[in-house]
């Protein structure tokens, strides 16, 4: 197996919410299945999700033909990773916990904006001022339950930490990387009083979600550095969870850095912005292998990587998970 590749058409989800700019980027990064390049027909399937680094498998990523926890162990790779794109808001809505001895896998999941349009913005935690009581009891009357919730205006380059417990819903007309355990258990309690294409609600999940929400955190805790700002002055680790750590990177044009893993797992590389080239020695051809990098693709380094060079031909940004 090669130390070093890209991951070959990423697991694809067309929710009611999906957008359109992620699909785009994706047919010009050239990883976008042959039957939805052409434009007219990825206007009929509005591409929400693409989970670039995936071992579950009702959604794997793939390595060609070869779903990705056929190669890798959950010890290899130890956390998911997806671009969202949004036109329309996402549910209201909240993941439980880790508790392994329930059988139920946790979500803690980090956010990392990468376009959005002006005015958009995210919902993110109980407003201060709500009291949480209340707030369920909207919650069970179906009405509108948004204004509870904390309004976050966003730009490229916020970040922002969403614990399981957190109540959240990504707005309209943004799409960002988002970096989670491997769970993907999802709570609604709230969908905006809209209908699927049969004109029916989509389920909620009120008890369950009820059930898993955690109050209290500050928006100081949950809004992070920016991580363009963040890459610029550190070369440290901007999340450090048990089962992942980030670190956001920023290279100037022809400016040139060694990639190696920090520890026994797996090491993705995502291009944010930029255009960027990876070159390694192969070691079973003993010959050099180069791979050229654009935005939304993302590559998949194995433990045992060989170092690998990266090259930016302009300003290029990218988020490493290992």
């Amino acid at each position: 197996m090669r130390p070093f590749f890209a991951l070959s058409f990423p697991g694809l989800k067309f929710p009611i919410w999906g957008g359109t700019y992620l699909s785009a980027m994706k047919v010009q990064a050239g990883d976008f299945p042959a039957e939805l390049r052409d434009s007219q027909l990825r206007r009929q399937y509005f591409l929400g999700e693409t989970w670039e680094v995936s071992t579950l498998f009702e959604c794997p990523s793939l390595i060609g033909d070869t779903p990705l926890q056929n190669i890798f162990s959950s010890q290899d790779i130890s956390y998911l990773i997806k671009f969202i794109d949004t036109v329309s808001h996402l549910s209201v809505q909240v993941h439980p916990r880790h508790a392994p001895a329930l059988g139920i896998m946790g979500k803690d999941e980090y956010w990392f904006i990468t376009h959005a349009t002006p005015g958009a913005g995210i919902y993110l935690g109980l407003k201060e001022d709500r009291d949480p009581q209340e707030f369920l009891a909207r919650v069970r009357r179906g009405e509108h339950v948004a204004d509870d919730l904390n309004f976050i205006p966003v730009q490229v380059g916020d970040s922002f930490a969403v614990p399981a417990g957190e109540v959240h819903a990504i707005g309209a007309n943004i799409t960002l990387l988002e970096v989670q355990q491997i769970s993907n258990i999802t709570y609604r309690l709230w969908d905006w009083n809209r209908v699927d294409q049969d004109g029916k609600p989509r389920d909620l999940h009120l008890q369950q979600a009820i059930d898993v929400l955690q109050y209290g955190r500050s928006l100081q805790e949950l809004c992070l550095p920016n991580y363009i700002e963040f890459a610029q002055k550190n070369l440290s680790f901007m999340i450090d969870h048990p089962d992942y750590q980030v670190r956001p990177l920023v290279l100037k044009a022809g400016q040139q850095v060694v990639l190696q893993p920090w520890r026994a797992k797996a090491l993705a590389v995502s291009v944010l912005k930029g255009q960027i080239t990876f070159a390694y020695d192969d070691p079973e051809t003993n010959e050099e292998t180069t791979l050229l990098g654009h935005p939304y693709q993302t590559f998949l380094a194995s433990p045992k990587m060989v170092p690998v060079t990266a090259y930016a031909a302009e300003e290029t940004v990218l988020i490493l998970v290992g």
